[in-house]
């Protein structure tokens, strides 16, 4: 039912000429980040948000809704990130991470219709057969649009919106924490600084670019 109601959608509203190339873009081909992220602490992005191939799978996945996508982008992150979390286990740090993603506030939910950075953890945890848990995190906050806003205006307009609903679901865990772009940092670090306050052991930031 539901794939009838796409492909009958897909005949109504074809898509353009810019969504067909960046469905095209090959997501293990694009240049990989090679810039240090200061923030959040305990961070990586694997691909170079400066290239524009990069900008367009981005946005593919966060405005077009681009399922396909996000799964690919997040089975990669998983793939190149299976041997850095093989050496923490190591080290006793990461041995049963649970995989959670940035969230979005519920208005932003129900207006864009999905979290792309949601579909890119879920992806990232099944490839790694790691627990996921979309709900542990919450933003209580409806914010303004990050793109246009200062490093400074940035931090302010983050601060305080994100809460734990479940505490117990993190008190003595590793976390991997999921977004799709880290730009300032901003929003990752205040929901690392959340996640900390309220138990859990470690937080690491993962992002599909930077």
């Amino acid at each position: 039912m539901k794939r009838t109601l796409l492909s009958f959608l897909s005949f109504l509203f074809p898509p353009s000429l810019r969504e067909e190339k960046a469905k095209n873009i090959v997501l293990s081909s694009l240049p990989r980040n090679t810039k240090q992220i200061e923030t959040p602490k305990d961070s990586f992005a694997l691909l170079n948000y400066r290239s524009k191939e990069v900008r367009e799978v981005v946005w593919l996945i966060k405005y077009r809704g681009d399922e396909k996508a996000a799964k690919e982008a997040g089975v990669l992150l998983a793939e190149v990130l299976a041997e850095e979390i093989a050496e923490k286990q190591q080290y006793h740090s990461f041995l049963n991470p649970l995989v959670i993603p940035v969230p979005l506030s519920h208005a932003r939910l129900r207006s864009r219709g999905f979290n792309q950075s949601a579909r890119i953890a879920k992806a990232f945890a099944k490839e790694l057969e790691l627990p996921y848990s979309p709900s542990v995190l919450e933003k209580t906050k409806n914010t303004k649009s990050q793109t246009e806003l200062s490093h400074k205006e940035r931090r302010e307009n983050v601060k305080g919106v994100f809460s734990v609903s479940r505490p117990e679901h993190l008190k003595g865990r590793d976390i991997i924490l999921i977004d799709d772009v880290i730009t300032t940092g901003s929003t990752m670090e205040e929901a690392r600084t959340v996640l900390l306050e309220r138990g859990a052991d470690r937080v690491w930031c993962v992002a599909l670019a930077h």
